[in-house]
């Protein structure tokens, strides 16, 4: 088995620049300026990817992927089983 939580974006791609722009000001709001800055060098830095390519690169490595759950556009959740 295999427990897999990360952020994985399954927003619609076509709609990359104006859902981090909402993300990053609503962050902003909610917790303030140093988490907003946070989320900005990640998005930056960092090798985030998409759900579709999650799923594909979990299937390939042999797993069923048992449940997932995505929420907010960018966190994901996978329970997966060696096939």
């Amino acid at each position: 088995m295999l427990y897999l939580k990360d952020t994985v974006y399954s927003f619609d791609t076509d709609q990359y620049e104006h859902f981090l722009e909402q993300w990053i000001s609503g962050t902003r709001v909610l917790a303030g300026e140093e988490l907003a800055t946070d989320i900005t060098t990640a998005v930056r830095d960092e090798f985030s990817t998409y759900d579709w390519i999650m799923e594909g690169l979990l299937k390939r490595a042999g797993f069923t992927i048992e449940k997932v759950q995505y929420a907010q556009g960018f966190l994901a959740e996978y329970i997966c089983k060696k096939s």
